[in-house]
């Protein structure tokens, strides 16, 4: 076993890096390299929707509000860090508020969000869309 070396009583003490050898330290750097890599693989960039928000008024006539819509898309994390399912996403939760209607045109009055639940041993991360749905008639 090897003993942890002496400093003189002027140099500060830092125990821990006295007593790890430079092969121990190195894997705990790669440890930590690993994990961050793991955690980098399970999240989701939710992009963009940008093409959604556009909408041709000139094509419909009579709007009609439907009502309150809300979608969601979630990911699993085993162990917190292990990804059980696709990252959530935004594209996603709006695809399920749009379906909750028949015949729905378009949303107003979104909101995004995201949220994570911890449960043992796992946790959901989730992607939330709150709006309100319109139908219209399509004009001839």
């Amino acid at each position: 076993m090897r003993s942890c070396p002496t400093r003189p009583a002027h140099k500060p003490k830092n125990r821990l890096k006295d007593c790890l050898s430079n092969e121990t330290q190195e894997w705990h750097c790669f440890g930590v390299v690993c994990s961050l890599a793991l955690f980098g693989c399970s999240v989701g960039i939710h992009g963009t929707f940008a093409h959604r928000t556009y909408f041709d008024e000139s094509r419909y006539k009579n709007y009609r509000k439907l009502g309150f819509v809300r979608g969601e898309s979630c990911q699993t994390k085993i162990f917190y860090a292990f990804p059980y399912s696709d990252p959530s996403s935004t594209e996603e939760a709006l695809r399920k508020a749009e379906e909750q209607y028949d015949n729905t045109i378009f949303l107003t009055d979104i909101a995004i969000e995201n949220h994570t639940k911890w449960y043992f041993p796992y946790s959901k991360s989730c992607t939330v869309v709150t709006g309100i749905a319109y139908t219209a008639e399509k004009e001839e």
